[in-house]
């Protein structure tokens, strides 16, 4: 996140059945937010913990087709640098 007004997307395909864990570490003097949406833009999971926290949240696919889910992580306060996003299936 290079300023206060920076937002990262991120597509990501989730295969059926299978559940996608999103881990977004901070700097440790910035407080982001970690969002996912599905593919109608609808968010839903959210995690937005406080300054230096790690934001965690899991979506599952229950379908039986694989989906396309879209990750947002925003700045919302500290100071702006480089976050550590993991995503595991």
């Amino acid at each position: 996140i290079a300023s206060t007004t920076d937002t990262d997307y991120y597509r990501v395909t989730l295969a059926a059945g299978k559940t996608l864990t999103s881990t977004l570490t901070p700097p440790s003097t910035a407080d982001y937010d970690l969002y996912i949406y599905n593919s109608a833009g609808t968010q839903i999971a959210s995690s937005t913990n406080g300054t230096g926290a790690v934001d965690s949240v899991a979506v599952v696919n229950s379908g039986t087709a694989s989906a396309t889910v879209y990750i947002r992580i925003r700045y919302y306060s500290g100071g702006t640098g480089n976050y550590t996003l993991g995503l595991s299936q």
